[in-house]
């Protein structure tokens, strides 16, 4: 019986990878881009009680639950494209529920969105391994198999980091239009205005206690007066910012439906640990309607393929990368947000700061497309790690009490740098190390991940430097853990090319 994987793939060529590439990407980013200006506002526009830094722990702690059960399943039996869907879907019923924001909305569409969270994002690293793969079928005397993978991510991440411009930039324009529009039914004599709209900020408090700086208990003080509006944007402007960003949620989502191909589930239902005979039972069902026994079996052996790897002493080895990125990435979306811009320049400001970081992150992604096949990938990870530790220093020890406005653009961009050359290299890394269980392996990197977010979204410390302090120690943490994998992963090559030569000599 033929295999779907084969007679499907022998379609593919050079323009059509090309294509589907570009599609995924650009749907990927317009989706996303509504949903990064969702999560960046969620300390601001929910900041009663913290329901918006709640929602976001129960999301990536449902999430950390889903992608090591439900996910590497969903992708095998269902394909990548179907991932990228169910993703996007807990997307939209998320934002849905903070039109009208209480713990009864939020947390229930949080807990939804956390099962599918990872799904997109997981979906998409299999897609894009698949066509970076079959590139290289076409690339075979000018590049490597790891150049043509990593080639083919940092273009898909080049294109989704504008997420960051376009969903921050809707944010700011829908904010400074309703103010402006506020404004001219207020006195000119209403300071708060008077600053909001002004092009050179004039901060109205002091702001020694922002930045590294700021405690819970100043954040709360400063809650209790009437500085706090700095915090809060209008409700009209949610409103609005709300229609805008699900509508290009349900536009784009549709693209991917309708649009986007489907890669074969095949290509990531490869045996777990090299399973000859399950390959043959998988073949025999010819790749079409599993029976339900023989889903049911094989989602159990899923879950303990997954444990494997994740106790494995290669994952081990790159865990504490994962963690830190995901303490990257809350930090960004809790602490920087409200303790850099909204304690400074005010949430109004919020959406101009992070396109910086957005900027960034496509600068960034674009020029690792170059550096990344020269340097390998080794030299570039340290290079990352160099660019992070300078930029915990930067945002602990410069004095963000000098009222000097490029201090907070300069430490988004920083960290905008940061969260590319991480995820870039992270990426194109599990492709390689776990070239035989990547829908496995890409689940364990997004659990981690998420973890990570959690603890860092929980807010476990009282000041914000504890939370750069943390980030400096796992910096020593992931040199030496990431050179670990590095000298398993070269012996582990050097072993299979040994047994494909043993096992070849035996043959003849």
């Amino acid at each position: 019986m033929t295999d779907i994987s084969t007679t499907d793939n022998d379609k593919w060529n050079p323009k059509s990878l090309k294509k589907n590439l570009y599609l995924c990407a650009f749907a990927f980013m317009m989706n996303y881009s509504a949903y990064t200006g969702l999560i960046f506002l969620q300390s601001s526009i929910n900041i009663e009680d913290g329901l918006g830094v709640y929602g976001l722990v129960v999301i990536y702690l449902t999430s950390s639950i889903s992608t090591v059960t439900i996910l590497p399943s969903l992708i095998d039996f269902y394909g990548a494209k179907v991932a990228i869907i169910a993703g996007e879907v807990g997307i939209a019923v998320y934002t849905l529920a903070n039109f009208y924001p209480s713990w009864y909305t939020i947390i229930p569409a949080a807990i939804i969105h956390g099962f599918t969270e990872s799904a997109s994002w997981a979906g998409t690293s299999v897609y894009v391994s698949f066509l970076g793969e079959k590139s290289w079928e076409y690339n075979k005397e000018r590049r490597s198999k790891e150049q043509c993978i990593y080639n083919y991510f940092s273009k898909f991440y080049s294109i989704t980091y504008f997420a960051q411009i376009l969903g921050n930039g809707l944010v700011s324009a829908v904010f400074f239009g309703a103010a402006t529009l506020e404004s001219s039914n207020l006195t000119v004599t209403d300071p708060f205005y008077n600053m909001s709209l002004n092009t050179t900020i004039q901060p109205p408090d002091d702001w020694s206690h922002c930045g590294s700086h700021q405690c819970k208990d100043d954040f709360k003080m400063e809650m209790m007066d009437a500085s706090s509006s700095k915090y809060s944007p209008e409700d009209s402007s949610v409103l609005l910012l709300l229609i805008v960003f699900l509508s290009m949620q349900i536009v784009f989502t549709l693209v991917h439906i309708f649009a986007l191909r489907k890669i074969p589930p095949m290509i990531v239902m490869r045996s777990v640990d090299h399973d000859i005979e399950q390959q043959q039972a998988m073949t025999q069902l010819g790749g079409k309607k599993i029976p339900v026994k023989s889903k049911f079996d094989y989602f159990k052996k899923e879950i303990v393929s997954t444990f494997k790897h994740l106790i494995s002493k290669l994952h081990i080895a790159i865990i504490p990368v994962y963690f830190l990125y995901g303490l990257i990435q809350a930090f960004c979306v809790t602490e920087f947000t409200r303790a850099y811009i909204s304690c400074t320049v005010g949430v109004r400001q919020l959406g101009f700061v992070m396109m910086v970081y957005g900027v960034a992150d496509i600068l960034t992604s674009v020029t690792f497309i170059k550096l990344l096949p020269r340097l390998g990938r080794s030299v570039a990870f340290y290079l990352v790690v160099l660019i992070h530790s300078g930029t915990v220093l930067f945002c602990l020890l410069y004095p963000i009490a000098d009222n000097a406005v490029w201090v907070i653009y300069l430490g988004a961009a920083l960290y905008g740098s940061c969260d590319a050359g991480y995820q870039n290299i992270l990426q194109g890394l599990i492709a390689l190390y776990f070239e035989d269980s990547r829908a496995i392996a890409y689940s364990i990197k997004n659990l981690i991940v998420n973890l990570g977010i959690v603890f860092g979204a929980a807010s476990l410390f009282d000041c914000v430097y504890s939370s750069l302090y943390l980030q400096m120690a796992m910096l020593l943490v992931v040199s030496l853990s990431y050179a670990l994998a590095e000298l398993m992963f070269r012996r582990m090559k050097r072993q299979k090319k040994d047994n494909r030569h043993t096992k070849s000599v035996n043959a003849l």
